[in-house]
């Protein structure tokens, strides 16, 4: 397998090529399983799937010969190495649902055109196996590790991270960790997350029945609405992240501004044109918080959900505002605009913005700079990843830019959150690659 004369970083891709035909197995193996975190559902504390792919992820820790925990299927934990420092390396293996317009299966892992297409294939199932592959790499390898080097798996990221809660209870903090959850180079902040819901403060006789939205984290691909008249209305959009809305298409907001057209709507025709322009944006400028700081950028407002019970309205949109955003401030304008459409006002929850200045920050970026040779940097970002609630952390790769254009997708898919989400395998490679890199210099830095 390996030539005379070789380098390390030489041995370290030889080694990756080597294990890809595995490396695609173990993420199919993941992606197989519908793991949405849900605490409705009688198997504790996430659900059934999360149950179910912590344990996979667990048992191919322990076949590769790492020593595994499972905290009450909260978050599991893969360990290599010793010494008196700790580098903590994190994954969620739950996902949001998958929503609509799929052109592959979404619970395959389907192989085509170099890229794996299916739920949690970036967001962040794939991700996860580059991880552990990278210990493997170190442990198959002999690859001098003075340290201890934990890869954590949560189970509840995309529904408020509380696992994140329950392993800060515990007390046992890494030295300094990243996550595994965003783009390269280095992310080290990110935008305070609110999620807010907006409800009628009367009963609504006009509309007997109103459904969109899959996640609260998710642009709407599908709403529809069933009037008391009889007829039946459905929108469609195009999903993807809401924390990079772009030119997306809010089925939802393009269902309010249909009924606003609708006749008789009577008081309701404000009210419904109000949240069809809030939703069709993605600024804020309705509800009267648009705001940008040059650290963070623009803060961005995506409808998300939306049904009517009781009788009741209740839309819910997702939030992420910069660093410099006073949050109550913010609140106190929603509240004011939201009342004049009759609307009530109810904070679901809200995640402070963070930014982090760290040492250790130097070895991750020089890593990235020697695999992919070019200079790297620090960003922030409107995603939230566990970086935001722990202590010395920010978030380090895998995302790389992809050109999805041999595949000819749909406009709109491919992405994390939208359909047919899809992931390079040699892009993968390469994250894993940057990521042993990483271990192994802090390894020598802390030496």
């Amino acid at each position: 397998m390996y030539r005379e004369n070789m380098t390390e970083n030489q041995r370290i891709q030889e080694w990756f090529l080597a294990h890809k035909e595995e490396m695609i197995c173990d993420i199919q193996r993941l992606v197989s399983i519908k793991s949405v975190s849900s605490k409705n559902e009688a198997v504790f504390p996430y659900g059934a799937g999360c149950r179910a792919v912590l344990d996979e992820m667990l048992k191919l820790g322990s076949s590769y010969g790492f020593s595994t925990e499972n905290h009450a299927y909260h978050y599991g934990r893969i360990r290599w190495g010793e010494g008196e420092k700790c580098l903590g390396i994190w994954n969620h293996l739950d996902v949001v649902e998958e929503g609509n317009g799929w052109s592959f299966p979404p619970y395959e892992g389907v192989l085509h055109k170099g890229f794996m297409i299916g739920r949690g294939v970036q967001d962040n199932k794939g991700p996860a196996i580059a991880v552990l592959y990278a210990l493997r790499c170190i442990k198959e390898l002999k690859l001098p590790l003075n340290i201890q080097v934990e890869q954590l798996l949560g189970c509840n990221e995309e529904q408020g991270m509380e696992d994140i809660d329950v392993f800060l209870k515990a007390g046992e903090i890494p030295d300094f960790s990243f996550v595994a959850d965003c783009s390269f180079p280095v992310c080290n902040g990110e935008k305070g997350i609110c999620e807010l819901e907006l409800s009628s403060e009367s009963k609504i006789t006009e509309v007997l029945e109103l459904c969109g939205g899959e996640s609260a984290n998710s642009i709407p691909s599908k709403a529809r609405a069933g009037l008391s008249s009889g007829e039946e209305i459905e929108t469609r959009g195009r999903s993807g992240h809401v924390a990079f809305p772009g030119e997306m298409v809010n089925a939802l907001g393009e269902l309010f501004t249909l009924l606003s057209q609708k006749d008789p709507m009577g008081c309701l025709q404000k009210t419904f044109d109000f949240l069809g322009r809030a939703g069709r944006e993605s600024s804020g400028e309705t509800l009267g918080i648009s705001w940008k700081d040059e650290t963070f950028g623009a803060l961005t407002c995506v409808m998300t959900k939306g049904d009517i019970k009781q009788g009741r309205l209740h839309v819910l949109f997702n939030i992420r505002y910069p660093h410099s955003w006073n949050y109550q401030e913010m609140l106190e304008k929603v509240r004011d605009r939201v009342m004049k459409y009759g609307l009530s006002l109810k904070v679901v929850r809200n995640s402070p913005s963070y930014l982090e200045e760290n040492e250790n920050i130097d070895e991750l970026l020089q890593a990235y700079e020697s695999i992919m040779d070019e200079k790297g940097y620090t960003y922030t970002m409107g995603g939230g990843t566990y970086a935001r609630k722990l202590p010395d952390t920010v978030a380090f790769g895998p995302g790389l830019p992809a050109d999805l254009s041999a595949i000819n997708f749909p406009e709109g898919h491919g992405g994390c959150h939208g359909p047919d989400e899809a992931q390079s395998i040699d892009q993968l490679i390469t994250a894993g690659r940057i990521y042993v890199d990483s271990i192994l210099r802090l390894n020598s830095s802390w030496s």
